[in-house]
This record gives structure tokens, C-alpha cells and sequence, in this order.
């Protein structure tokens, strides 16, 4: 077992790489969003030491336009692992994405990682900030294996560890803040009302509130500047209900079982 906070999360014997299948779908979600929150805090941490210069990219990875793709001569669960020790500079939806990965991967161990990921099909991307408006509707699924899925949240209190959501800044931030970094910010939920994104402490929703309303005010002319309650934050796009971004569960059984998916697959 593993502690992370105050629960103790299934941990993946290394003797033993099926050991996950011994879990229940649910307890399997919550190992995943437990290790993708660790994987956050890990990911903050490495960026705190590197803020003025950052690091380069191992050679493990290439940049294809906004992506990052593991090369096809390592595995991809080495990939993954390599962001961890030598993390690259990202912004924060490219962090969340890694999260996420990444506790995957320590939920499920590298064998089958490498399964749903063969070597050079690892890309850690950004997703546009209007996969929130023109996906955002429960059952659409993201990314490569269709392993995230869009998931409809009623209210806060709703949201599980590990899911990946989206506090917005207003419209016009980056018109007052040229270059700034907080129009918004990507987290992964910890629970109990906290949330943590890449370069950004443990916060309530109140304090990622503040935060991004201060960052706004920052270069606002004075005439023009808002309180916190103008901020669009969690519910920027649907206001209630609002929508995550899990690991698919059952995407993933069907995945890692293609016996099963063959058995049940009618005779022609």
C-alpha cells in the first residue's frame, strides 16, 4: 500500500504487474487519480527547482508542433518515467496531460502502459481550451485509445481525485498581460476542495479564484479591474453542470482484455 494524503492507495507490486487486476473498477479509478495527484505534486516541485532556466528535453522526446512525442526506439513507459527525473519546461494543460499519464502508468505498471502505448505512440499534447465548449459533453472522449473521457460534474463537491479540470481568467487577461501566464489554469483535483496545477501551490477553489483574479488585476487599469466574484473559474463554459476529464475505466478493462473483447465478438 501507498500513502498519499491520508488514504492508502494499491500500489503495483513490481513482482507482480497484474496485481491492478485484483481491484474493482472503482478502486482502480481511485488508484489512478490518487497517483495522477502525486504525479502533479511531483511535476510542481521539479518545476520550482528549474523556474529560471528550465530543462531540456530528454532524448527520449521530440517536439511535433505544440506536442510532445516519445521516440519509437524507447518504450513508452521509460518515456514517461524520464519526464519525472529530467522534466522539461511545459505549461500547465501539458502538465495536467503527464499527470494523468503518469499515474496511469504507476496504477497499472510498465508492461501494460507499454500495451496501451507502443514505442513511438506517446504524445503528451495540448488540449485547446475550446475542447471545453465544443467537447465538453458527457461521453466524449480525448486523446490517444480514447482513454479520457468527458465527464459531467453537478457541482464541486462531485469532482473525484485526479480529474483534470479548468479554472478561467476573463476573456481579455492576455489584452492587459501581454504574455502572461494565467488566462487560466489546468488541475488535477486532490479532494476536500483542493486542486493543484503545474507552477501553482495547493489551492481551494476560493484561492485559485484570488489567484487568477489577482494575476488579471495585475496589468488592469485600475477602472477596470474585478473582484472575484466576476471570475469565470470553474464553471466558465457550462456553469452547472460543468465537465471533467477522467480516465475511462471501462476503456481501459476493454483495452488491457482484447481475449474477452475476441470472445464476444459475434461470428460472421
Amino acid at each position: 500500500m501507498k500513502i498519499i494524503g491520508d488514504a492508502r492507495v494499491p500500489t503495483v507490486n513490481v513482482q507482480d504487474k497484474k496485481s491492478y487486476e485484483r481491484l474493482s473498477p472503482e478502486m482502480l479509478a481511485e488508484a489512478i487519480g490518487r497517483y495522477t495527484a502525486d504525479a502533479m505534486d511531483a511535476l510542481h516541485h521539479s518545476e520550482r527547482l528549474h523556474t529560471s532556466t528550465g530543462m531540456a528535453l530528454s532524448n527520449m522526446w521530440q517536439a511535433q508542433g505544440p506536442a510532445l512525442v516519445a521516440v519509437p526506439d524507447v518504450s513508452s513507459s521509460e518515456a514517461i518515467r524520464s519526464t519525472f527525473i529530467s522534466p522539461p519546461r511545459m505549461e500547465c494543460q501539458m502538465a495536467a496531460h503527464l499527470s494523468v499519464l503518469k499515474g496511469l502508468h504507476d496504477a497499472i505498471g510498465s508492461e501494460d502502459f507499454d500495451r496501451l502505448f507502443p514505442a513511438g505512440t506517446l504524445r503528451i499534447s495540448r488540449i485547446a481550451i475550446l475542447a471545453w465548449t465544443r467537447l465538453g459533453q458527457t461521453g466524449a472522449h480525448f486523446g490517444p485509445q480514447r482513454l479520457l473521457k468527458f465527464t459531467e460534474v453537478q457541482n464541486p463537491e462531485e469532482l473525484r481525485i485526479g480529474d483534470w479540470t479548468y479554472f478561467k481568467n476573463h476573456d481579455d487577461y492576455m489584452q492587459w498581460n501581454p504574455g502572461g501566464g494565467f488566462s487560466g489554469e489546468h488541475v488535477i483535483t486532490l479532494g476536500s476542495n483542493l486542486y493543484h496545477g503545474y507552477g501553482c501551490d495547493k489551492g481551494t477553489e476560493q484561492q485559485y479564484v484570488q489567484w487568477l483574479t489577482e494575476a488579471y488585476n495585475h496589468g488592469a487599469p485600475p477602472p477596470l479591474q474585478k473582484t472575484t466574484s466576476e471570475l469565470p473559474g470553474l464553471r466558465a463554459y457550462s456553469k452547472t453542470p460543468f465537465y471533467v476529464l477522467r480516465v475511462d475505466v471501462e476503456q481501459l478493462m476493454r483495452l488491457l482484455d482484447p481475449p474477452k473483447r475476441q470472445a464476444a465478438r459475434p461470428e460472421l
